[in-house]
């Protein structure tokens, strides 16, 4: 997937949805930080983008910026007595095997924020993504290093690749991958192995 690529589906997805921002998880949440020519190939193979609703998302946590950044186009009155899972219903019409699909080759898996398990205060640095490509549509992307830490938590061949490229480029430290996967919820118990991998690559 290209940047561009995830501008589109931010655009369509704010229209169909009728929302002006989501969160994005998942492996492109990378793109809100990086551009595909600086990443590896492994990093943006994925066609899908994991979008989740912004009412799912504790704002006062945000980063004083990002916050005021949303706050400025997407009060939270608008999400009055909305259930967010009509939200992800809405981002079906763009999803898998849809004629948005079709069309372009990527789609929009609506998911929860509870999707991912992620480190501790991961809204605090969460990644906007806006622009006129946009059509000013905000995406709230993860932090690289905490989309790393979901990845290992998830523990898919896929992932293991994702992460590895990232270190292997330079682009995120080993490190800092470390010191980050320590703030996993200690009750889940993939937490412990995402944090031996992490180990385990940081010498």
């Amino acid at each position: 997937m290209r940047r561009s690529e995830l501008e589109h589906i931010l655009r369509a997805a704010s229209g169909v949805a009728r929302r002006p921002a989501f969160l994005v998880i998942g492996s492109q949440s990378v793109l809100g930080t990086w551009t595909e020519s600086e990443l590896p190939a492994e990093a943006t193979m994925s066609a899908e983008v994991d979008l989740a609703p912004i009412t799912e998302i504790d704002r006062a946590q945000l980063d004083a910026e990002v916050r005021s950044v949303l706050d400025g186009v997407y009060p939270t009155s608008l999400d009055a007595g909305v259930d967010p899972q009509s939200i992800s219903d809405m981002l079906d019409l763009i999803g898998e095997f849809s004629d948005f699909h079709e069309a372009f080759d990527v789609y929009v898996q609506g998911v929860g924020a509870d999707t991912a398990v992620l480190p501790r205060g991961w809204e605090t640095r969460l990644v906007a993504l806006s622009s006129a490509e946009t059509g000013y549509a905000i995406g709230l992307c993860l932090d690289p290093l905490d989309a790393c830490c979901a990845k290992l938590v998830a523990g898919r061949p896929h992932d293991y690749i994702f992460v590895a490229a990232l270190l292997t480029h330079s682009l995120v430290d080993a490190t800092a991958l470390l010191d980050r996967s320590a703030l996993l919820p200690p009750e889940n118990p993939r937490s412990a192995m995402a944090r031996s991998w992490a180990a385990a690559h940081s010498t």
